[in-house]
């Protein structure tokens, strides 16, 4: 079974994996088509082997793409919880589309991609408020070195005996701004 050309061999998959038809239909279509005999246990060998490569295949072209989606992820982080959720709910719609169940580990790939997604959008949260806080204690820095400042100036006037009550009152108007 595995000498069959590549057309034969693409045809006998697709009879057994894409049709889904019994073992007896495919080696009834096999001799039918293409004139090729084969055993019941050389059939389920070849079967086995086909089913095993095939679900390799799908692995690791799973785990291409759960790369894929992760490097597309970092690159443009905006709403990736949504997007993520989306893969899931694709990946489960694909499965029962195609009569499969969806495999355990490719469920938990994309279940660590949606907690790691929320664990780095908590970080960039709490890095950003930390940033609004950085900027207001700023802000508070600033507001308490004028006030310092205007009460060092106020103190100055007041400890000036060479003005008049006037004067002083000016001066403390343009200290406080208040006109």
């Amino acid at each position: 079974m595995d000498t069959l050309p590549a057309p034969q061999r693409e045809a006998l998959e697709q009879w057994l994996f894409e049709e889904n038809i019994t073992y007896k239909a495919a080696r009834e279509r096999l001799q039918s088509q293409f004139s090729v005999r084969c055993s019941p246990s050389a059939f389920q060998q070849f079967y086995q082997r086909t089913a095993q490569r095939r679900t390799l295949d799908r692995i690791k072209a799973s785990a291409e793409n759960a790369n894929a989606v992760v490097k597309k992820l970092s690159e443009n982080p905006a709403d990736n919880y949504t997007a993520l959720l989306g893969l899931i709910r694709q990946a489960a719609f694909d499965a029962a589309m195609g009569g499969e169940r969806l495999d355990v580990e490719t469920l938990s790939d994309l279940t660590s991609l949606v907690l790691s997604n929320r664990s780095l959008d908590l970080k960039a949260a709490t890095v950003a408020q930390n940033e609004r806080k950085l900027a207001q204690n700023d802000r508070r820095i600033a507001l308490l070195e004028k006030k310092a400042e205007q009460a060092d100036a106020a103190r100055k006037v007041t400890e000036n005996g060479a003005l008049t009550p006037e004067q002083r009152d000016a001066e403390y108007r343009r200290i406080f701004g208040m006109s």
